[in-house]
């Protein structure tokens, strides 16, 4: 073989290695540009869904915060967790003091067990309505009537 044939060989080789390199990146370029408008569109996408969600949870607020009656938060056993008073003075004692606490330690004995009763009914049929406790407070004895809901999910 003669030195040229050899050069034209290699050349060859070379440019047909070269053809396949421009091949494979033009083919990654294109599979990257993809994947990066899916990725975009996909951050979009979760970006109005968190908007979404924390305009739902606004919206929430405000309307537990319009409402005037007391709206609290238990477990099953009775422990507050949550509590919601447009009318401090109508609680049975500061929302901080209430928050870990049982009805047991904050209530007088027959109106947590009235609230015990309640939570129980609504564990196993969803909801109870109607029960009423009374609690006397700086300004005088107060009426309330209970509706409790278990919590979905």
């Amino acid at each position: 073989m003669t030195p040229n044939f050899l050069l034209w060989v290699l050349g060859l080789t070379g440019c047909g290695l070269l053809l396949v390199l421009l091949v494979t990146i033009h083919k990654l370029r294109r599979r990257i540009g993809q994947s990066s408008t899916a990725l975009a569109a996909a951050t979009r996408e979760a970006q109005r869904a968190r908007q979404a969600s924390d305009e739902n949870s606004e919206r929430l607020a405000a309307t537990v915060e319009a409402i005037p009656d007391l709206f609290f938060e238990m477990d099953a056993s009775g422990r507050y967790l949550e509590v919601h008073a447009a009318h401090n003075g109508l609680l049975a004692a500061p929302k901080d003091d209430l928050i870990g606490k049982s009805v047991d330690a904050v209530l007088p004995p027959d109106a947590a067990q009235t609230v015990r009763a309640a939570l129980a009914a609504a564990a196993a049929a969803g909801s109870d309505y109607g029960r009423v406790i009374s609690l006397a407070l700086a300004d005088g004895e107060h009426w309330f009537e209970l509706s409790v809901a278990r919590k979905r999910g």
